[in-house]
């Protein structure tokens, strides 16, 4: 008995000992392994050092840097660098391009006359980079607009936010309208309106006899500092008008641009000081590429319009409702930067419901009226035709609300121009 459990004991034995020695062999394996991996990682590393003496260029081939878009005015390319001509302050100002976000020559700047946190002039400025040319595009400030607003006029965007996101909500509302975002905003305030009058040297200007423009009387005026701001800002009723009073304002930037760069030994001076104190995000150097581009461009030859459409009287209220297909004929001629054409599908025109019965349209600076559900004919717009402002609105005094002057009306029906929904317009 005792001889078989000596026998299993030493054959237990043997069975441990071996199991013991499992584990040592497996990790013998595994750092033979690595050694392997160091040694071939080693290898492979000799061998490219050894090809990269003899190469010039450098191993690791780093991401090319996109360069500024080039633009050329007829073929001939624009100085990259313009000095002052003042000698006893000389600045040299490098030239830079502005950039579509689309990757278009057309640069869209949209021109917001503010004052007193309220947005009374929108003015799109279309800059044709490869042509040099200029086209402006006047959003009446009573244009109906989609939107959660107590008056749903393009003008209540602006108030609503305050400091930057009143710029955003304007931009992303013009946006939404036309199908496709303004590259940059530069805001006509009283200062850089008075800065910009003052380094023309003045600009003489004829008014006509209505609308009123304030405290400005009709005639040729040579406007100094603050008074050309009455232009962007009367608050007079004028449905009744017979000139529409954007084309004032945009008759009035158009003559400033021209003597603004009349002399181009000026035009370095004149871009630094206007950026010291403009709101916008356009650069120096980018103003400056754009005076220097225009710099020989007849500003007479500029195209001029507002958005096409009528005055309209909607429960109570005036508003401007833009024509949908002759809008977008505009937007495709003048003014869109991608790659497509725009059609009513793209845009987004709010129209009031034409089911409704309410609301009569009219023609700027006529008497007649006709039925709302009937459609505008062909030449029921002419370029020219002003945009509605509501009859109620005068001249606020201090204290009253900026939009509340009046009884409050039922806010209209929301609709939109189209069911479909707008097309990507990253083009």
């Amino acid at each position: 008995m005792s001889d078989t459990r000596a026998k299993q004991s030493s054959t237990s034995g043997r069975y441990a000992s071996g199991r013991q020695k499992g584990p040592g062999k497996v990790k013998g394996l595994v750092l033979l392994s690595l050694a392997g991996a160091v040694f071939l990682g080693t290898l492979i590393l000799c061998i490219c050092l050894i090809l990269r003496s003899g190469r010039t260029e450098p191993f690791f081939t780093e991401v090319p840097k996109v360069e500024p878009l080039d633009y050329q005015v007829n073929q001939v390319p624009i100085q990259p660098t313009t000095t002052a001509p003042d000698e006893d302050s000389p600045v040299n100002l490098t030239l830079q391009a502005p950039q579509s976000r689309y990757g278009s020559p057309i640069i869209n700047i949209l021109l917001m006359g503010v004052e007193e946190e309220k947005n009374d002039t929108l003015i799109l400025c279309s800059v044709h980079l490869s042509e040099g040319t200029m086209s402006l595009l006047a959003i009446p400030r009573d244009t109906y607009v989609a939107g959660d607003y107590e008056v749903p006029k393009v003008k209540t965007v602006y108030s609503r936010f305050s400091g930057q996101r009143s710029v955003e909500a304007v931009m992303e509302t013009v946006k939404g309208m036309f199908g496709f975002a303004p590259d940059y905003y530069f805001i006509l305030d009283k200062a850089i309106l008075s800065c910009m009058v003052e380094l023309a040297g003045g600009v003489s200007f004829t008014i006509p006899e209505e609308p009123a423009y304030h405290r400005l009387k009709a005639g040729n005026h040579t406007f100094t500092s603050s008074d050309a701001f009455a232009l962007f800002s009367f608050k007079e009723s004028w449905e009744e008008a017979g000139t529409e009073p954007t084309k004032v304002q945009r008759d009035f930037l158009l003559k400033l641009f021209a003597q603004l760069l009349e002399d181009e030994n000026k035009i370095a001076d004149h871009c630094i000081a206007i950026s010291q104190i403009a709101q916008t995000d356009l650069k120096t150097e980018e103003l400056a590429y754009l005076a220097y581009l225009l710099a020989d461009y007849d500003f007479d030859d500029a195209y001029s319009s507002p958005l096409p459409g009528k005055a309209k009287n909607i429960q109570g209220q005036a508003y401007y409702e833009v024509n949908p297909d002759k809008a977008v004929n505009t937007l495709n001629e003048y003014h869109n930067p991608l790659s497509k054409e725009l059609s009513v599908y793209n845009v987004n025109f709010r129209q009031e419901q034409a089911d409704s019965g309410e609301g009569e349209f009219s023609d700027f600076g006529h008497n007649t009226t006709t039925n709302a559900t009937t459609k505008p004919t062909e030449d029921s717009t002419t370029e020219g035709t002003t945009e509605s402002e509501s009859s109620d609105e005068t001249e606020p005094t201090e204290g009253e609300p900026t939009e509340g002057s009046t009884e409050p009306t039922p806010e209209p029906t929301e609709s939109s121009t189209t069911a479909e929904p707008p097309a990507d317009d990253e083009g």
